[in-house]
């Protein structure tokens, strides 16, 4: 038998598992707004759900072999418990996870917030967090009303006639841009 083959039975006989690794690092915070999907979030909006992602995951080997096979996944919002939830790592083999979906976060009220991830495989524990602002909804539309109020006023913006009359029940008023 030669030693390659020596080895093809060994490795079989010796399965090497994802739970050799401990957690290193929990990377970067990834908000994601749920009813778009739009990512990355840098600004949350009052009342409007956000999805939390652990993204870039770092692991380094460990010594034992004798893990549970599970990532322990906790979000904090201002130090408070909002989602909290298990991935099993039977499935993975030797490709571990580069990013974790750690649940949602709603907050309650416009301010300064505090999101912590808390990523736990057996003791070995990494962390990750961000501090964001959050403002009601139609706070967004606030600085395009500035503009536009900012071009009118500078005669910057100026208001026409279409230039096609013979359909009147059409006749817009359009916007135009001074250059």
């Amino acid at each position: 038998m030669t030693l390659s083959k020596l080895a093809f039975l060994l490795g079989i006989a010796l399965p090497a598992s994802a739970f050799d690794y401990d957690i290193a690092s929990a990377g970067s915070l990834l908000l994601t707004d749920v009813a778009t999907s739009i990512a990355p979030i840098i600004t949350l909006f009052v009342d409007q759900p956000v999805a939390v992602t652990a993204d870039g995951l770092e692991w380094t080997e460990n010594d034992s072999n004798s893990t549970t096979g599970e990532i322990l996944c906790e979000t904090y919002l201002d130090g408070e418990v909002v989602s909290s939830g298990t991935l099993s790592l039977d499935d993975v083999g030797r490709e571990l996870p580069t990013s974790v979906d750690c649940g949602t976060v709603t907050v309650p009220k416009g301010g300064r917030y505090k999101i912590e991830v808390i990523v736990t495989v057996d003791t070995s524990t990494a962390s990750t967090f961000g501090e964001y602002e959050a403002y009601a909804p139609a706070v967004s539309i606030l600085p395009l009303v500035v503009i536009l109020f900012l071009a009118v006023t500078t005669n910057m913006v100026r208001f026409r006639q279409p230039l096609s009359t013979s359909y009147p029940e059409t006749s817009i008023m359009f916007l135009t841009f001074a250059v």
